[in-house]
């Protein structure tokens, strides 16, 4: 049994220590990239709420404006006011 345990005298924990180290860099390294992965998702779903709720509140503005206020209408050159005149009045009637 001693001659079978002979190769005990030099072992050391360092395989172990190594394995170790090996192990928690790769898995700060996953947990690195599952953080990345999230983090990009998060900023993607929030700034599509964004996009939406903007779009929304366009929207309403938009019917708002339709709805509540009076457009006044743009003034007319003089240039084209004869083209845009009653037919009747111009003499084009037909």
């Amino acid at each position: 049994m001693n001659e079978d345990a002979g190769w005990l005298k030099g072992y050391d924990n360092s395989c172990k220590i190594l394995s170790f180290l090996v192990l928690l860099i790769l898995s700060a390294l996953s947990h690195f990239w599952l953080i990345f992965i999230a983090t990009c998702i998060g900023f993607i779903v929030w700034h599509a709420i964004a996009l939406l709720v903007r779009l929304f509140f366009s929207m309403f503005s938009r019917t708002r404006s339709l709805l509540g206020r009076q457009h006044f209408a743009m003034p007319v050159p003089e240039a084209l006011a004869p083209s845009i005149a009653d037919p009747a009045e111009s003499g084009n009637s037909r």
